[in-house]
């Protein structure tokens, strides 16, 4: 993949919250250290990560939190966003299905993908 690190986190963003509406996720929120180290855990099991080089996740910076904050600014033409600043919420601008969402985000990545990476993220094992 040839894209900017900014097109990257967009795409990351926008799968995340895709995965997040797929679980029917209303809010995410919670301690920020706690988010990234899901994430990060989340990310490193991903088998779809080697297609975003430039998103961090690991024990010196995460951009998790930074790629969540952006989404609201970014949404104009995005098929789905975060909304807030804290409390994030995922939204769905278009009445695509699922399947339609991913192949716009990355072709190469289906859904389902999306909805495993925004569940290891947000369901850990062990905290529920």
């Amino acid at each position: 993949m040839s894209f900017s690190k900014a097109r990257q986190q967009t795409i990351v963003g926008e799968g995340l919250a895709l995965g997040a509406l797929m679980l029917d996720v209303e809010q995410v929120h919670g301690r920020k250290q706690t988010l990234e180290f899901d994430f990060r855990r989340a990310w490193r099991d991903w088998p779809y990560r080697h297609l975003f080089p430039v998103v961090k996740a690991g024990p010196h910076y995460d951009d998790v939190i930074h790629i969540l904050m952006d989404s609201a600014g970014r949404r104009s033409t995005r098929a789905t966003y975060w909304e807030g600043s804290w409390q994030f919420i995922p939204m769905a601008r278009f009445d695509w299905t699922a399947e339609e969402v991913a192949e716009h985000l990355e072709e190469e990545i289906p859904a389902d993908a999306w909805c495993d990476l925004a569940r290891a993220w947000l369901q850990p094992e062990g905290r529920r």
